[in-house]
């Protein structure tokens, strides 16, 4: 299947199966730190489970930065008016933390896609994975594209 690619991607090219761009990162404790010292206070409490430090004392990467991160896939994917439209829709959930040394990869794929009175909406399930490939992360993204 193809690849997406903000620059080129329109509604009626898109398909299902449609892969997005991948988004590696690599965390140490120098990142981690300077990342969530920008992360709002009250961030964790909004996102319902805070990841400062783990069982040992070491740094966790932040959600915001993730969420960040998955905006940064979409934005290599779709048009940025497409990410930031007010029908479009980002959740991610966590199932694993981002610790110090750990090489993160956000890959994807279009799973439907429809038209509605919004415009056409693309659906697509990110999958965030550490560099011992198991899976960190799951986001869902309902993109808004104009048919």
């Amino acid at each position: 299947m193809p690849t997406l690619w903000a620059m080129t991607v329109s509604f009626q090219s898109i398909n299902p199966g449609d892969q997005l761009p991948i988004v590696i990162k690599w965390e140490t404790v120098e990142s981690i730190q300077r990342f969530n010292a920008r992360a709002p206070a009250d961030n964790h409490e909004d996102l319902g489970r805070g990841l400062d430090e783990d069982s040992a004392g070491e740094p966790t990467l932040d959600e915001s930065v993730l969420l960040a991160y998955v905006k940064e896939l979409l934005a290599k994917a779709f048009p940025s008016e497409s990410i930031t439209s007010p029908a479009s829709r980002l959740d991610l959930e966590l199932t694993a933390p981002v610790k110090p040394e750990d090489t993160i990869s956000l890959s994807g794929k279009v799973v439907s896609k429809r038209e509605d009175g919004a415009g056409g909406l693309v659906e697509c399930e990110i999958v965030i994975e550490n560099h011992r490939q198991e899976t960190i992360g799951m986001a869902a993204a309902v993109v808004v594209l104009a048919p």
